[in-house]
């Protein structure tokens, strides 16, 4: 399959209901990636499920939400987020509960991993399109750009400009990008896309193709993914599911 082929896969299903989020400093997100040892994945999530009832009861001033990775890249991986954050809401958090919740996640679920990374990122806020009502979205398709690094500010001005089409054209789909800032490589971007089920994953008509030619113009259109395809030597690809029964929700969150 081409490296066009592919990139048009990737954002065929793509599409915006709601207008462009504003900027906001609240846009920093700390992912954790759990993975457990070979068949000890139930003894796993009983252990988390247990440690995030404590964190709720404990008063964990943040809420967490927890993915299973259900295919793709790192197949049976576990994916625990909390969003919505400013910089100075880590100092909090890192001064206050975290170091108590840290020592009890040791305790309650670090003997059940296999291993553990985490990740800083930030959610591009000027181009994406949430739900109504996320929790109707139990699916995640996640996407992730391996940048060349001396093509970093090529790929943004592409999706500007894809973002910019596909809100003129009203496709009722969401998304949001985000890049990480620590704990990743700088010039990956990362494409999430909500899906409420697996039939929403059948692509939308008309087509990416179809649709940047209508808004753009086929010469444009052209050369835009010419533009774009030159800017990435890999993309890697998963899907995750909410799980619900494993997250630390606090009220009002």
């Amino acid at each position: 399959m081409s490296i066009v082929r592919r990139f048009l896969l990737s954002l065929a299903i793509l599409g915006v209901a709601l207008p462009a989020g504003q900027a906001t400093a609240q846009n920093v997100a700390r992912t954790y990636w759990f993975t457990p040892p070979p068949g000890k994945t139930a003894a796993f999530e009983q252990a988390l499920k247990s440690h995030a009832a404590w964190r709720k009861e404990a008063g964990d001033p943040w809420s967490w939400s927890v993915y299973q990775v259900v295919n793709g890249e790192r197949l049976g991986t576990f994916v625990a987020r909390s969003d919505g954050h400013a910089w100075a809401d880590l100092d909090v958090y890192d001064n206050g509960f975290g170091p108590k919740g840290s020592e009890r996640f040791g305790a309650d679920v670090a003997p059940h991993l296999a291993s553990e990374t985490s990740l800083l990122t930030v959610v591009d806020t000027a181009h994406m399109s949430l739900p109504d009502k996320p929790e109707g979205y139990a699916l995640v398709e996640l996407v992730v750009y391996h940048l060349k690094a001396d093509q970093v500010q090529a790929f943004d001005r592409a999706i500007d400009q894809i973002h910019k089409a596909i809100v003129a054209s009203k496709w009722p789909v969401h998304y949001a990008w985000e890049m990480p800032v620590n704990g990743g490589r700088g010039e990956d971007r990362f494409l999430a896309i909500f899906h409420p089920d697996w039939a929403n994953f059948e692509p939308i008509q008309p087509s990416m193709e179809a649709m940047l030619t209508e808004q753009l113009g086929q010469d444009q259109a052209l050369k835009l993914f010419q533009a774009i395809t030159g800017t990435f030597w890999e993309t890697t690809s998963m899907v995750l599911r909410y799980r619900p029964d494993l997250s630390v929700v606090q009220e009002g969150m």
